[in-house]
């Protein structure tokens, strides 16, 4: 979202910790910093997760002018304490209803420690408030604050729905309905998103209170599918959060504007492919209809020399307010060399991973073998994921068309399709760049104890950086695996009746898909 390129060709990686530093930050490419050239100002709150090991990595030296919010991947919702590594009693962690001074000492002694920050400094005083409520405070605060003659984009991060999921008491009695829900994950979950919803109704009435509404263009977008071990559901599509089936890719998102979407418009669904970097050139060269500046795109290329200018991204404005044809007819999901997924620790594999869409084919390398998780509705239902990622990789071949669930691997019926589909993620693996991630820190723990006040925080100078993890160069160098070892890797459980439909009702487009493939560089 941020910077319309993907994160293979900026050194992106899988994952980043509390003690685990994300790529340092590329030359400026932020969404806040396009919009600059525009006269906006720029605001974020809620979840960063892009960086904080120097004060360079931080969102106010990325573009935006003010941040309140958290720094890493996810937090207790009351406590906010960092919740990648830290394990303690439950009601320590969720309730934040302890004396503070006591539960401070318990908690920094036991190696956890505490993210929520107001621009460059630790916030401490917030003990105890729910997350969803002071996000949606501050966001109101800006609202309210803003001189209505000046452009503002404002970034709204919720960490709810994120692990480790939890409500305040009050809200089941406030939505008896929830209360009602007997799973309880699920009422969990429900309820954390209820005040979601809720917090996103307030900002609304003060966006139309402050006559800032009927110029606004809201964006409500969701960056990967739901965890069911956590209480989400992606019924009725495949696998999870974490994984390249349509569970954990394909998510719901919306644009409403009282001024710029055409009547017409409104209340329509868009049906073209629509990729998470696609949101940057949407906006400024659909919504602004301004080119996008190439000097402030990251320059990655195919060996990283800064050949390349181009964002990754396509603007859909058109296509979502006019009746121009949707941009894309191909989409690659992802190609990852270390196992980024739920189940393991970001290790090198020794093959890729990768997925990619061109018309109606989605062709997944690689991949752990995820089932379909049915939404438990009983109290002692239980989900458990289960990846054989590492020692057993699946390849698929799905028409996502006709087959959205991907119930039925056709790879073995259409070789040609699954060659053409490997010479383009071949294509696009030729332009990464070898991953930057920082491995573990121990320094990052000193200074929280010593200078930090218990809270996580920049650990080193703005010329400094943790030290590389080396399982970006092995991962990288072992490169994909040939043809024959992805294709061998092919499950033999197609539907034989479901592929003779495919070939007779689908074969106009079949032809037409292969001959693109066929035609663009590989």
């Amino acid at each position: 979202f941020s910077f319309g390129t993907m994160p293979g060709r900026r050194g992106g990686a899988p994952t980043s910790g509390p003690k685990k530093a994300p790529p340092p930050p590329p030359p400026p490419s932020t969404l806040p910093e396009y919009l600059k050239d525009f006269g906006y100002g720029s605001h974020i709150v809620g979840k960063w997760h892009l960086g904080h090991y120097n004060d360079a990595s931080l969102p106010t030296s990325r573009g935006f002018d003010s941040f309140f919010g958290m720094l890493d991947g996810a937090q207790f919702y009351s406590t906010h304490v960092d919740a990648m590594q830290c394990t303690l009693p439950g009601t320590l962690l969720y309730n934040g209803a302890e004396d503070y001074d006591t539960a401070f000492t318990e908690i920094t002694s036991k190696g956890c420690y505490f993210d929520l920050h107001q621009d460059n400094e630790t916030a401490p005083g917030y003990f105890g408030v729910y997350n969803t409520f002071l996000f949606r405070d501050r966001a109101i605060q800006i609202l309210r604050e803003h001189d209505v003659r000046e452009p503002l984009f404002l970034y709204l991060a919720f960490n709810a729905v994120h692990s480790p999921v939890s409500s305040p008491h009050e809200t089941y009695s406030m939505y008896p309905e929830i209360k009602n829900i007997v799973h309880p994950e699920r009422k969990r979950f429900a309820a954390a998103l209820r005040l979601v919803d809720d917090a996103v109704a307030d900002l609304v009435s003060t966006l139309k209170e402050e006559a800032l509404y009927d110029n606004t263009l809201l964006i409500i977008s969701s960056d990967n599918g739901a965890n069911p071990e956590n209480g989400g559901s992606n019924a009725p599509l495949r696998g999870s959060k974490g994984y390249l089936f349509e569970g954990g890719m394909r998510v719901p998102a919306f644009v409403h504007s009282p001024s710029l979407i055409p009547e017409a418009k409104a209340g329509t669904t868009y049906y073209g492919m629509f990729h998470i970097v696609d949101w940057l050139p949407t906006i400024v060269e659909g919504v602004m209809q301004a080119q996008v500046n190439p000097e402030l795109v990251y320059s990655g290329g195919p060996n990283g020399l800064g050949e390349d200018r181009q964002l990754d991204g396509m603007s859909h404005w058109d296509a979502l307010v006019g009746g121009a044809p949707p941009p894309r007819e191909e989409m690659l999901l992802n190609i990852d060399y270390l196992d980024g997924s739920l189940a393991y620790g970001s290790q090198p594999l020794g093959y890729d991973t990768a997925a990619l869409v061109h018309g109606p084919w989605k062709l997944i390398v690689n991949s752990g073998e995820l089932d379909w998780y049915e939404t438990p509705d009983t109290i002692d239902g239980a989900v458990s994921l289960f990846s054989s990622e590492v020692v057993n990789p699946h390849t698929y071949l799905f028409n996502v068309v006709d087959d959205p669930e991907e119930r039925t691997n056709v790879a073995e019926a259409y070789p040609h399709t699954v060659d053409r589909l490997l010479e383009r993620i071949a294509y696009y693996r030729s332009s990464m760049v070898t991953c930057e991630w920082r491995g573990d820190d121990v320094k990052a723990m000193h200074t929280v104890h010593s200078t930090g006040g218990g809270f996580i925080g920049p650990w080193y100078e703005a010329d400094e950086m943790p030290p590389k993890s080396s399982n970006c160069q092995d991962g990288f160098e072992i490169k994909n695996k040939d043809a024959s070892f992805i294709k061998s890797n092919i499950g033999r459980t197609f539907n034989t009746e479901f592929v003779e439909k495919l070939k007779v009702g689908d074969a106009g487009a079949t032809a037409a898909s292969e001959g693109a493939a066929a035609g663009e560089e590989g």
